[in-house]
């Protein structure tokens, strides 16, 4: 399991109580991924919310001419994923690892959990 501190330095947990971060971390998974490893790929299920605990990743999608774009970065304590785990819609864009990186996936039935039932953390999202 991994510790509570490195949970709280994600902007989204932040405001929460010990317990809580306890509990979550008890269901997120942990894996490592090295440098332009896939994270996710753009259509895919939303099964989970990604926590950028270390590194950094890269949103990209594909052009009309299938050149990879990117996006956006997101960095240690941030996350992503989240507009699917809300509409229940499959990934709008891929997430690529920038650098080696270790990520945690927060399943989609906890992550709504906390989404209704935390004010703060919607007000963080």
């Amino acid at each position: 399991m991994i510790s509570i501190e490195l949970l709280r330095k994600q902007k989204i947990l932040q405001s929460l109580d010990e317990s809580i971060l306890i509990d979550l971390a008890h269901h997120i998974r942990f894996e490592q991924f090295q440098k332009r490893d896939y994270i996710f790929h753009k259509g895919s299920i939303g099964d989970s919310l990604v926590l950028v605990l270390s590194g950094q990743l890269q949103i990209v999608t594909l052009s009309e001419d299938n050149r990879e774009v990117g996006l956006s970065f997101v960095e240690a304590g941030d996350y992503c994923g989240e507009l699917s785990i809300i509409d229940g819609l499959p990934r709008s864009a891929s997430a690529i690892a920038a650098t080696d990186c270790m990520v945690g996936f927060l399943p989609r039935a906890k992550t709504r959990w906390l989404f209704f039932n935390d004010p703060q953390v919607m007000e963080n999202l």
